[in-house]
């Protein structure tokens, strides 16, 4: 989760997607 942070304060649009990706992931959706 910190990765995500640090990539968040970077540059907030590929982090959105990392979250996203994550999310999925998370909730088992292909």
């Amino acid at each position: 989760m910190q990765a995500v942070a640090e990539a968040h304060k970077r540059s907030p649009w590929p982090a959105l997607g990392a979250e996203l990706l994550i999310a999925r992931r998370r909730m088992g959706i292909r």
